[in-house]
This record gives structure tokens, C-alpha cells and sequence, in this order.
């Protein structure tokens, strides 16, 4: 009896192991498939929309009817972008009076980059004063977005890049955005985005450029030149990119920083 049982036991073991073994082998083939769909999902979001990095450099060429412009890098290397859809920004250097004189009309935006002290206060290193005209409505000016919202690699906010809204870059300086900013006693005084009055010290080492709306007549070959490529669908650029804006004359050294 126990010799005829043994194998029917057996045989009933085996049965319903290879049962359970089965149903071991459906489960992992869905979990895999969950897990290739996950990193499909991933792999998606990483390839959604992002802004080339900037290049700056000289005006090496521009075809007016091809509407395309090369830039020269200071690798000696080039890039190829088109310009159908770009804005164009004038830049140019003036003076602490001229500052003055600006921040006395209206829609201007004010960036500044500097260091900070213990004391709260910053002394800049460069100052920009732009015209919402040549930004455009939400574009960023050289100094960082409109009224100092954190913007990262497009539309719709996100954490603030180095050197940003006061986060501190590698170098060590700190890039704020002011309103209402006035200046007297060789300091500039306005509020950042949180209402803070902020003081910023001028001192002879400070750069101060104005950026206006500029035309395509402004690239000439030689100028100096930033160019922020459009957003990208997959994150890669090619050698021949849209661009999205286009700042042209005097760029500040930071500007001339790749973009976030």
C-alpha cells in the first residue's frame, strides 16, 4: 500500500509544483514587463522638453535669407542656429548716471550679480537693466525670469539653477532680481521677489549693461553674441538648432555662462 502510494503522492507533488512554478514564472514575466514599462516611462519623461545649453562667442556669419546664424566659440568650433522665431536683444554698456536715468522709466527689470556680505548687502559685479519689451512677456532676461521666478528649462516654474534668486554658484557669487530699485550714495536700493529691501554696492569694478529690443540688423559678423537654443523634445542638439533668444553687443561675463 505505501509502495502504491508513494508515487501517486509523488506524482501529485511534482503536478502541483510545476503549477506553482508557472505561476511564479507569469508573475515575474508581468513584474518585468511593469518594470520595462516604468523605465520606458522614465526614459519618456527624460526626453520631454529641455533648453539647449547657451553658446556664446562672435557673430560669424548671418544669412539673411536663409535666416540662420553661425556663431564662432572661443574653441574655434561653430554653431549653426535659425533665428525665424528668436527675439533679438541689443546690449550695451553705460554708466551709473545712465542707470540712474534708466530706472526712472517704466517696465524695467533689474539684475544683479555680486556677493553677498554678513551683513545682507551685496556689491555687484555686474548689473543689467532690461525693457519688458526686449524680453518679452515671461522671457528671461540675462540676469534670470521674469520678476524672479524660478524657471528651469521652461514654462511652468521648478527649483531655481546655481546663481539664481541668491542661490550661490561655484564662483561663489549670488544672482538676485530687484523691483523698484533706485539709486543713490553710489548704492542700489530695491525689493526682491519675497518684498526684502535689498542694497547693492556700485564700486568702479561694477559693469552695468541696458538690453533693449534689438533687430536683425544688429548681427553684424565680429559682434559679441549669447544665443539660448529653443527647447529641445529629446534634449539633444544638433548642429543646427532654433534658437530662442539671441543677445547681441556687450555681454557680461556671467551671461556668457551656460545656461540652466
Amino acid at each position: 500500500m505505501l509502495v502504491r502510494t508513494f508515487p501517486k503522492t509523488f506524482v501529485g507533488a511534482s503536478f502541483l509544483l510545476l503549477i506553482a512554478t508557472t505561476m511564479l514564472v507569469a508573475c515575474g514575466g508581468d513584474g518585468n514587463a511593469a518594470a520595462s514599462t516604468g523605465s520606458s516611462g522614465g526614459t519618456g519623461a527624460k526626453q520631454g522638453a529641455r533648453r539647449g545649453a547657451m553658446e556664446t562667442g562672435t557673430i560669424d556669419k548671418y544669412d539673411a535669407t536663409a535666416k540662420t546664424l553661425t556663431v564662432k566659440k572661443s574653441d574655434g568650433s561653430t554653431a549653426t542656429f535659425t533665428i525665424t522665431n528668436a527675439r533679438i536683444v541689443k546690449s550695451q554698456k553705460i554708466s551709473s548716471q545712465d542707470l540712474s536715468t534708466a530706472l526712472g522709466t517704466s517696465d524695467i527689470r533689474v539684475s544683479v550679480m555680486g556677493q553677498q556680505a554678513s551683513d545682507g548687502t551685496y556689491t555687484a559685479q555686474n548689473i543689467t537693466v532690461s525693457d519688458t519689451t526686449a524680453m518679452g512677456n515671461g522671457a528671461p532676461p540675462a540676469g534670470g525670469p521674469k520678476n524672479g521666478t524660478p524657471r528651469v528649462g521652461g514654462p511652468g516654474g521648478g527649483t531655481p539653477p546655481a546663481g539664481m534668486n541668491g542661490t550661490p554658484p561655484a564662483n561663489g557669487m549670488r544672482r538676485i532680481m530687484l523691483q523698484n530699485a533706485k539709486v543713490q550714495d553710489n548704492q542700489l536700493t530695491g525689493t526682491d521677489q519675497a518684498g526684502k529691501t535689498i542694497t547693492v554696492k556700485l564700486s568702479d569694478t561694477t559693469t552695468i549693461f541696458k538690453e533693449t529690443t534689438g533687430t536683425a540688423d544688429d548681427l553684424k559678423a565680429g559682434q559679441n553674441v549669447s544665443v539660448t537654443p529653443a527647447f529641445s523634445q529629446n534634449g539633444n542638439t544638433s548642429n543646427n538648432q532654433e534658437a530662442r533668444m539671441i543677445i547681441v553687443g556687450d555681454i557680461a561675463e556671467t551671461a556668457q555662462q551656460p545656461a540652466n
